[in-house]
């Protein structure tokens, strides 16, 4: 019964240890693919991702752009040398996305407004 256990624990710290390391060298793309889901349009994180896990876990990401809509001369809505952003896991286990705090550093942001009245903030994601 003990070798069983102890069999059983080692398999468990094996596969927390592999999905740790997937998370690790895919998380950039996990982060890119949420939100890119979640808007209906791309994310891309051109630079760096770091992840504060806590409670309250926090994306660290630099080089950050969102596409813009297919009628805008410009091809990105946002880039920002840096955005951070809090996750609220309670509401992410309902299904929701909650994020009680965001910080965008050297933001640029475009918000257009087309001839038929169409506006670019406007998301069609899933979320």
């Amino acid at each position: 019964m003990l070798k069983s256990l102890r069999w059983a624990g080692i398999i468990l710290l094996a596969i927390i240890l592999v999905i740790a390391i997937a998370v690790t060298f895919f998380t950039e793309r996990l982060i890119e693919f949420g939100a890119s889901r979640a808007l209906g349009r791309n994310v891309e994180i051109t630079e760096s991702v770091d992840i504060d896990y806590s409670m309250l876990p926090t994306i660290h990401a630099t080089g950050v752009r969102i596409d813009n809509v297919d009628w805008s001369k410009r091809p990105n809505m946002l880039e920002a040398g840096a955005l951070t952003a809090s996750i609220d896991l309670r509401a992410l286990f309902d299904g929701r996305i909650v994020l009680p705090a965001i910080s965008v550093s050297e933001p640029l942001l475009y918000l257009e407004k087309s001839a038929n009245g169409a506006v670019n903030w406007n998301f069609s994601g899933s979320a």
